[in-house]
C-alpha cells in the first residue's frame, strides 16, 4: 500500500466512485484501499465488509467485520436493513452511494461489491459508513450520462465530457 497520505492520493472526499478511480491508479484491492482510508482519515468514518446469508429464500445480510474509530456506527453481526441500497450490489464492481437509516441512526453508505467468499455465489460488499453530519459542506454533485448530451437542459450547469 502506498505510504502517501490520502490528500497526496487525491482523496479529499469519500465518494466510492472517486475512491475506486484512486484504487485503480495505485493498484490495490478495493478492500485494502478502504481499510487505508479509515486508517488515515481525519474524520470519523468506518469501513465494513458484509455478505448475504443464503437460506430459505429469506433476505438477510450482516456485517462480517469493521475497521472503526472508537465508538464506530457498526459492528460485527449488525444486520443490514432490507431497504438498504446494499441489496442492489449483485455484481462485482457495482457501487452504491446512499443516505439511509440503520436502526436509530442516519448513515451515509459508500460501497462496492467484491469477490464472494469461497463456496458462495453472491459477492461480498465492502464500504465506508459515516454519519451525515460528518460529511463535507458540499460533496461534488456529478452525474454520468452516457450517450447524446445535447437534449439535456444545461442552464446553470457545467459539463465535463470524456472519451
Amino acid at each position: 500500500m502506498p505510504s502517501e497520505t490520502m490528500k497526496d492520493l487525491g482523496v479529499d472526499y469519500f465518494d466510492i466512485e472517486h475512491l475506486m478511480a484512486v484504487r485503480s491508479r495505485v493498484g490495490v484491492s478495493s478492500e485494502a484501499l478502504l481499510r487505508r482510508v479509515v486508517g488515515v482519515a481525519n474524520k470519523r468514518i468506518s469501513m465494513f465488509s458484509a455478505h448475504r446469508i443464503d437460506g430459505d429464500g429469506e433476505r438477510a445480510m450482516s456485517i462480517d467485520y469493521t475497521v472503526d474509530p472508537p465508538a464506530g456506527p457498526v459492528h460485527q453481526g449488525t444486520e443490514i436493513p432490507t431497504e438498504s441500497a446494499l441489496w442492489d450490489c449483485f455484481s462485482i464492481g457495482h457501487t452504491v452511494s446512499h443516505q439511509e437509516r440503520w436502526g436509530a441512526s442516519e448513515v451515509r453508505v459508500e460501497a462496492i461489491a467484491v469477490s464472494p467468499y469461497p463456496g458462495q455465489r453472491l459477492p461480498r460488499i465492502v464500504g465506508l459508513i459515516r454519519s451525515p453530519e460528518d460529511e463535507p459542506e458540499q460533496l461534488p454533485n456529478l452525474a454520468e450520462v452516457p450517450g447524446d448530451l445535447f437534449p439535456l437542459p444545461l442552464q446553470g450547469k457545467q459539463m465535463i465530457c470524456t472519451l
